[in-house]
């Protein structure tokens, strides 16, 4: 099942949040070595609270895979950690929405891995024409980005990547239109399932 969720206050979900944050944890602190805050189960930042949205592709209370999502319009990781990635000005807007800490979970192999990857760019393509938004930007690791490329978003570098950082990264826009699933659809990379939303669906003004 895949959820929408805003914030943390969702006694419903709160066990599947906390499976997120643990496989989190897995990902960026253990495995990937992030200088990022974490305790010994969990792994949260300043930027996790009531602003932020989650896509979370989940079997009942056990995450699979998920992302975070960040108004552009508020603090968030390009504008306040990373603009030195971007020439000129960080894009911001109340269409915008910031993609960051994709995790798929490495409890899960084989197909559900790569069918999570095709739920998750179809969510986020479906969640921004129904919420109003025109683009996403992302910070990500220079050996993900022909994935990027490849997954048949329109996708335009901000800047030129930073290859001499521990973890080499660049920052990126993915600009999203009504022909978007058409694209998704030609690279393969297209597949449904009914996003649940946890609050009302929130509109870009």
């Amino acid at each position: 099942m895949l959820h929408a969720v805003q914030g943390l206050d969702h006694p419903a979900h709160e066990r599947l949040i906390a499976s997120m944050f643990a496989d989190r944890k897995r990902v960026f602190v253990d495995l990937l070595k992030w200088d990022v805050p974490h305790d010994a189960v969990s792994e949260r930042d300043e930027f996790d609270g009531a602003q932020a949205e989650y896509l979370i592709f989940a079997q009942g209370d056990d995450h699979i895979a998920s992302l975070r999502l960040l108004r552009t319009d508020r603090p968030h990781l390009l504008g306040a950690v990373f603009s030195d990635l971007v020439e000129g000005d960080v894009p911001s807007g109340e269409d915008i929405r910031e993609i960051s800490r994709f995790c798929i979970s490495p409890r899960h192999r084989g197909e559900i891995r790569l069918r999570a990857r095709r739920l998750l760019a179809t969510a986020l393509t479906e969640y921004a024409l129904v919420s109003g938004l025109t683009a996403y930007t992302a910070v990500a690791h220079v050996s993900r980005m022909s994935n990027l490329f490849a997954t048949g978003w329109r996708v335009k570098p901000l800047g030129l990547p930073d290859l001499g950082a521990q973890h080499p990264a660049g920052a990126l826009m993915i600009e999203i239109d009504t022909a978007t699933p058409q694209l998704l659809r030609r690279s393969g990379r297209y597949e449904h399932e009914t996003l649940h939303f946890a609050n009302p669906i929130p509109i870009a003004a």
